[in-house]
């Protein structure tokens, strides 16, 4: 009988080649005094092939899984998400602008 609660994703393309493949999970994922932990976490990240496409799908997921994820805690990704909301809006808004003043 298969578990309700439990899915399974291949990995994507990308992640297979990712240096965090390679490592013990367990650097990910730094308690919250551990910053020393986590800026080990976030070199691997920085210094993998993988990082933009990382980076994309951290930053495109409707749950903000925990751990370091492309060089971002969970914090940092909230932010980034935020901020990246708030340029998506600020360019929507600006295209209308734009298209109301070109004629058609």
């Amino acid at each position: 009988m298969a578990d309700e609660g439990f899915s399974y994703e291949p990995p994507l393309e990308w992640q297979s080649g990712a240096l965090c493949a390679a490592t013990d999970p367990e650097l990910f994922f730094p308690g919250k005094s551990e910053i020393g932990k986590a800026n080990a976490a976030k070199a691997v990240c920085n210094s993998c092939l993988s990082l933009d496409e990382c980076r994309e799908y951290a930053l495109s997921l409707d749950k903000n899984p925990k751990g370091v994820w492309a060089a971002m805690t969970s914090e940092e990704r909230r932010k980034a998400r935020k901020d990246r909301r708030s340029v998506d809006i600020q360019v929507s808004v600006e295209r209308r602008k734009k298209d109301r003043r070109e004629p058609i």
